[in-house]
């Protein structure tokens, strides 16, 4: 019974030593991967910083642009106002010289 007893305890021994070397192993192969992640997360933060800053200079442009072309529609609305004042004030200077005998055409 001594022998298993020390069989047993050997083993036990093992065991909890295969455990804690299988475990301090497989830690540090996380612990390098995590450096790993961080140095290639490090390499992309400052294009991802630059691209959000170069969207911040396209949403102020677009802005700009929709407000011009806003501006522009106005102007084209008032220019269609104007023709058709235009179109009209010219029919009736049409119509007054007509009716004072003027040329018709």
């Amino acid at each position: 019974m001594t022998e298993s007893l020390i069989v047993a305890i050997l083993a036990f021994g093992g065991t909890i030593l295969g455990s804690i070397i299988g475990i301090l192993t497989a830690n540090k192969l996380v612990n390098h991967r995590i450096e790993q992640i961080e140095k290639a997360i490090d390499k992309l933060a400052p294009a991802a910083t630059d691209v959000a800053g170069r969207i911040a200079i396209i949403e102020r442009d677009l802005k700009t642009v929709f407000a011009r072309i806003d501006e522009e529609r106005a102007h084209a609305s008032n220019m269609d106002t104007m023709m058709t004042q235009i179109s009209k004030d010219v029919l009736i200077l049409k119509t007054r010289s007509e009716q004072k005998g003027g040329n018709p055409g």
